[in-house]
């Protein structure tokens, strides 16, 4: 099951497929601290909602098929 930091990520990635973690962070407006945020994307890797492009940077983020049946599931 997917927590509520971790559903907000997912679904900007859901919306965008590809982003940086900088944009991310922006485009988040947390009052929390960047460690949480990578605490988070870290969770979402792990779980393999979510990868890295090491060819491109390893800043960028793409949501996987599993992630996006993720967001789908949590919204029913």
């Amino acid at each position: 099951m997917l927590s509520k930091e971790e559903y907000e990520v997912l679904k900007l990635l859901y919306k965008n497929k590809v982003i940086t973690k900088g944009e991310l962070l922006s485009k988040m407006r947390w009052n929390r601290s960047k460690f949480s945020l990578e605490n988070v994307i870290k969770s979402l890797i792990e779980k393999n909602y979510v990868r890295t492009l090491p060819q491109v940077s390893v800043n960028c983020l793409v949501i996987t098929r599993q992630g996006e049946l993720a967001v789908e599931d949590y919204e029913s």
